[in-house]
């Protein structure tokens, strides 16, 4: 009853307690930290990651890739690994 009426309308609560859209939320959540630091994710690697992050947060579990579907993603192989291995050579 605090988020929803009795005939399923969303309440005042609910209107400001929801959570922002996706890609509201990779703006401030993580191109705001990026933007400080390293600069902003590009448009063509944004849209990669968006892609398989929504993939792996599928409700049914079936709709889910795998763990080996996101080793082999695009984001994985032209961003993530290449990043994580270029920091194993700044920690030496």
């Amino acid at each position: 009853s605090k988020f929803f009426t009795e005939d399923g309308r969303p309440t005042e609560a609910y209107l400001e307690n929801r959570w922002p859209p996706f890609e509201e939320s990779f703006e401030i959540d993580i191109q705001k930290w990026r933007r400080k630091w390293r600069g902003a994710i590009e448009e063509e690697e944004k849209a990669v990651f968006l892609d398989v992050i929504r993939r792996m947060l599928a409700f049914r579990s079936e709709e889910r890739p795998t763990a080996e579907d996101v080793l082999e993603s695009e984001w994985m192989i032209k961003w993530a690994l290449p990043d994580y291995e270029q920091s194993l050579h700044l920690s030496r």
